[in-house]
């Protein structure tokens, strides 16, 4: 018994002396910070210019002042929370704190950014994961998040297994009260949080609504069902079996939300920055091109949404 207590006791501190390393500490990843904060070592990794402007963050009234990453420090977690369009710089910033078996975790929107962190990190152990049920905004250092739990976290092996490092994940993610599920099939999961965004991201976007007018907009969510039919004829086609239920799961999940968060594309509109949107429905009718499916919704959404972005700049 006394035994076991100090093979407990060994474990929980190795966790909670666990070096996690966050980049992106925006309307994703600054609520994240607040709880990572409780059970880990927390470093923020930030480029020279923002490390020069950074004032700590700001999250429901409440300011942290979370460290930087030192230069060459090395990570046992990392956790990306930053827009598709700066993986590139981020997997460059984040090269210099990966050791072999660095865990890396991407919360990134889409269904491309693992395999270009498998590509980069070859020796390093990528697991795959999103962030859903999140309602947040930011204005510059200040967020302000609606979601009493920060989101959930899905997570999980590609293959499907139970591995030592995701194990170590859970066990940090429990002691610091990250709301997640494991799952055994995440590669659709991460395809269906791709179907939300590319329906309702896209929407809000262009109505330039926020969830609460969002829930019971009849017209909206007739369109978001045909928006999404084509991204479940899409993924059938890609391997990935997505169904009718998933569908309605994905509308059940915006009409839960009855706040006024604004999904990130239309925040990234209202703020004349870059969005995601070729990482939505564009993404959507280049694989429908690929197998000969045709996705007229998706593609005039993509067109709606960069004459948005366009007319607002």
């Amino acid at each position: 018994m006394r035994r076991s207590l100090f093979y407990l006791l060994f474990f929980c501190i190795n966790i909670i002396l666990m070096k996690v390393m966050l980049l992106g500490a925006g309307a994703v990843g600054a609520p994240l910070c607040t709880r990572l904060t409780k059970a880990s070592e927390l470093y923020l990794i930030m480029d020279d210019k923002r490390a020069e402007e950074y004032k700590g963050i700001i999250v429901n009234g409440l300011h942290y002042q979370i460290p930087l990453a030192k230069k060459g420090d090395k990570a046992d977690l990392i956790i990306l929370a930053c827009k598709n369009f700066d993986l590139d710089n981020a997997i460059s910033e984040i090269r210099e704190h990966v050791r072999d078996n660095t865990i890396i975790m991407s919360l990134l929107n889409g269904v491309e950014s693992e395999k270009h962190l498998e590509e980069a990190f070859p020796n390093a152990h990528v697991i795959y994961s999103f962030i859903t049920s999140l309602s947040s905004n930011r204005d510059g250092n200040i967020i302000n998040c609606y979601s009493e739990n920060g989101g959930i976290i899905f997570l999980g092996e590609k293959n499907g297994t139970k591995t030592e490092e995701l194990e170590k994940v859970i066990s940090l993610f429990d002691m610091c009260n990250v709301t997640y599920q494991v799952s055994d099939n995440i590669i659709k999961e991460i395809w269906w949080k791709f179907m939300l965004n590319c329906a309702f991201n896209s929407l809000s976007g262009i109505l330039e609504t926020t969830y609460r007018k969002m829930y019971d907009n009849q017209m909206l969510l007739m369109a978001a069902q045909k928006t999404i039919d084509e991204v479940i004829e899409v993924a059938n086609a890609e391997g990935v079996n997505l169904t009718a239920k998933d569908g309605q799961r994905a509308i059940d999940t915006i009409k839960a939300f009855k706040d006024d968060g604004k999904t990130s594309l239309l925040q990234d509109i209202e703020n004349k920055r870059m969005t995601e949107n070729r990482y939505f429905t564009y993404c959507v009718s280049t694989l429908g091109k690929k197998h000969k499916i045709s996705t007229p919704v998706c593609d005039l959404l993509y067109l709606l949404v960069e004459a948005k972005s366009y007319a607002k700049k």
